[in-house]
């Protein structure tokens, strides 16, 4: 007499699937807080670096609506184009697109570092990490 058993993957392509929708509505929900963040933390001179910031997620891209209200905020100023990388589901990128995002971010050998985006991710880090581990609970 033998004994069998029958796997169907069924079931767990279903719960990959949920957990893979799940996953990417907490990436798009806390890269949209980040933005939102680093949005009120940005130093405010004629109000294009806050106004340019811009999140591209697996649905989409908040770009051209940034870049324009950045460029009515500084006509002269110069803003980088869109990302061009796909973004995957479960990803997410939040990026200010001003020539002199970077400098700002990062400082210069003349000016110090004004951290704005980087605070606003190092903040939520430990809170979306609990997020994504509260899916599998």
């Amino acid at each position: 007499m033998s004994a069998s058993v029958e796997i169907n993957s069924a079931v767990c392509d279903n719960l990959s699937a949920t957990l893979e929708d799940e996953a990417d509505k907490v990436a798009r929900k806390f890269a949209f807080k980040i933005q939102a963040e680093s949005q009120m933390a940005a130093p405010v001179d004629t109000g294009a670096l806050r106004n340019s910031a811009f999140t591209k997620t697996s649905q989409g891209s908040s770009y051209q609506g940034a870049a324009a209200t950045a460029k009515r905020k500084n006509p002269n100023a110069r803003i980088d184009e869109d990302i061009s990388e796909d973004v995957e589901k479960g990803e997410a990128i939040i990026a200010y697109p001003m020539e002199y995002a970077i400098y700002v971010e990062m400082g210069t050998s003349k000016m110090p570092a004004r951290s704005f985006l980087t605070s606003a991710a190092e903040a939520n880090n430990e809170p979306f990490s609990q997020a994504l581990k509260d899916l599998i609970k």
